[in-house]
């Protein structure tokens, strides 16, 4: 917005200043330059170029003894999540063709809450009677089918299913991380670790082995 209306907010302070200029004080002339694309081309980019470092470092991971750690801090947004180890259910890896060149991928954590999924809805919504197509006292046999067979058509094309998927938000996920393949090993260490049926297993070796003195 800041680039948008740079331009426009200098040339409409110029253009009331010259409208005014019969008046004792004249309104407008706080901006006593012209708009120079140039350099306002280099000041805007140099800014935009800083901000998306500043954003993409704005997120934070960790992964503790208890729980995995997501923290986002971005200007005045603040946001933080911890996922249990026994809470995971699966650990997704997503390598594109440029993060397998570079060495970077991308882990996911589902979880049975649903964290990492998200709902997306497939098809286009419309109306299922269109101009045309409803039946009237005057139709034959023939044109009763042909306008049943025409909805039932438009049904199929504008119906609408909501499919879960996985996509990868970077406040919830590993996001284009190095040594990924460490962070998964350590994250399915700490899941067998923490998971019941390890631990019962543990219950069962205790109790089944023998009392010391």
């Amino acid at each position: 917005m800041l680039v948008s209306f740079s331009p426009l907010i200098i040339q409409i302070d110029q253009l009331l200043e010259k409208i005014t200029f019969f008046l004792d004080e004249p309104i407008g002339g706080w901006f006593n330059f012209d708009y120079n694309y140039y350099i306002f081309g280099l000041v805007y980019s140099s800014i935009f170029a800083l901000m998306t470092f500043y954003y993409q470092n704005s997120f934070h991971y960790a992964i503790t003894s208890d729980a995995v750690i997501f923290e986002h801090s971005f200007l005045l947004s603040r946001s933080h999540r911890r996922i249990l180890f026994d809470r995971i259910s699966e650990v997704i890896v997503e390598r594109t063709p440029v993060g397998t060149m570079f060495g970077y991928a991308t882990v996911s954590i589902l979880t049975d809450s649903g964290v990492g999924l998200v709902d997306e809805s497939m098809g286009a919504a419309g109306a299922v009677n269109m101009p045309g197509s409803a039946d009237s006292s005057d139709d034959s046999v023939a044109d009763k089918a042909r306008k049943s067979l025409l909805r039932s058509f438009i049904g199929i094309i504008t119906y609408q299913r909501t499919i879960r998927t996985v996509r990868p938000d970077p406040k919830h996920c590993f996001y284009s991380i190095r040594k990924w393949d460490k962070c998964k090993m350590l994250l399915n260490e700490m899941h067998k670790k923490h998971s019941q049926s390890n631990l019962l297993s543990d219950l069962k070796d205790s109790m089944s082995s023998p009392d010391e003195d």
